[in-house]
């Protein structure tokens, strides 16, 4: 074989080796990008029931769900139909929406899209909270609604731009442009 023939074989073979090398260190690409990924639950759960008893094995709690989807990175679960409902002494606080959004950090559950709260008290009356947006505050026991807030009972309907509600003594507080109206005793 001739020289320029041998020269020729060995980079042919050169280029070769450096072709294969680069592909080997190329990294493999994933049939789903990173990005993707970012945006996906870390793990759902469908139809959910979640429920809380005391000491004494009573039920206080209950959060029932259509579907739960849990975010690692944002530290929050998503709720689609959320149920939530509190019993204590005789008395119970439901609070339903169209979704929901549990804050691991800070124990807060945020209701949105056609948020209602029911309160049945010991003697069997209730009163309903409707609002845009309800956040449940786990460490002030406390129900804050806001945005288009309508507090009814059998004495008359109040608007609010915020109603504060306070579950262990029952007090409610109104805030912003209040209106009401309300029948009298005859």
């Amino acid at each position: 074989m001739k020289k320029w023939q041998l020269l020729s074989l060995f980079i042919g073979g050169l280029l070769l080796f450096f072709f294969a090398f680069y592909m080997g260190l190329t990294p493999k690409k994933s049939l789903i990008e990173t990005r993707a990924l970012d945006s996906a639950p870390d793990y759902f759960l469908i139809d959910v029931n979640i429920m809380a008893f005391d000491l004494t094995g009573k039920q206080i709690e209950t959060l029932n769900a259509k579907e739960l989807k849990h975010y690692n990175k944002s530290n929050e679960s998503h709720l689609e139909k959320p149920d939530l409902a509190r019993f204590q002494q005789g008395k119970s606080w439901i609070a339903k929406s169209d979704f929901g959004l549990i804050n691991e950090s800070t124990k807060d559950i945020i209701l949105k899209s056609n948020s209602e709260i029911i309160h049945t008290g010991k003697t069997g009356n209730a009163i309903h909270l409707n609002s845009d947006k309800i956040t449940y505050n786990e460490t002030k026991q406390q129900f804050l609604a806001s945005g288009n807030s309508i507090l009814q009972s059998g004495e008359g309907v109040t608007q609010a731009n915020i109603i504060s509600v306070n579950i262990n003594d029952e007090k409610i507080s109104l805030s912003g442009e209040v209106n009401g109206q309300y029948t009298t005793a005859k």
